[in-house]
């Protein structure tokens, strides 16, 4: 167990110390408040990245908590009711990523480390980086421009979700 210091505590810096400490190719991540949907939600990304080794890294599925409310419900299940099954993300060309939208780009790039998996090897070449937020999605958009590819693994599901305000989502979205 590592125990870091709330004022040493990075997203991006915390994670690479946690992985940095790991045994281990593929290596999990989680938050303190994710609840694994069911006892297979480990042995799904672990799955998912051993039938694809050139994949840098997997994550899963978030679900509300049960009894959450209408916005914490949204907000937990935005990106995952965009897709049908599991989706390998890769960037083919950076010059057509150039061109698609904003939104186009963050869910090409997404990657959340709420619940997921990387490859050692990758990480080791790619880590997080030290940002003050979005620390996995720069993490995505990285590995994507260095030519791996990042698997979202609907069979690995995760509770986790909170109850916020409206106000605070609308800021956090426009940041």
């Amino acid at each position: 167990m590592l125990r870091i210091p709330p004022r040493c505590f990075g997203h991006g810096r915390t994670r690479n110390q946690a992985i940095a400490a790991a045994r281990g190719e593929l290596v999990a991540l989680t938050v303190q408040d994710a609840v694994p949907g069911d006892p297979h939600w480990l042995s799904a990304l672990v799955a998912a990245l051993d039938a694809a080794p050139h994949v840098a890294g997997a994550y899963s599925r978030h679900r509300a908590h049960p009894g959450a409310g209408l916005i914490a419900r949204f907000v937990a299940e935005y990106w995952y009711r965009h897709q049908d099954g599991r989706v390998e993300q890769r960037l083919d060309d950076p010059a057509a990523y150039e061109r698609l939208s904003l939104e186009e780009r963050q869910m090409l790039c997404t990657f959340n480390d709420v619940s997921s998996m990387v490859r050692r090897s990758v990480w080791e070449s790619i880590p997080f980086r030290d940002v003050a937020f979005a620390e996995d999605l720069a993490w995505g958009y990285d590995v994507l421009r260095a030519g791996h590819s990042v698997i979202y693994e609907p069979a690995s599901q995760v509770y986790h979700s909170h109850e916020r305000p409206l106000s605070y989502e609308f800021r956090r979205s426009y940041v």
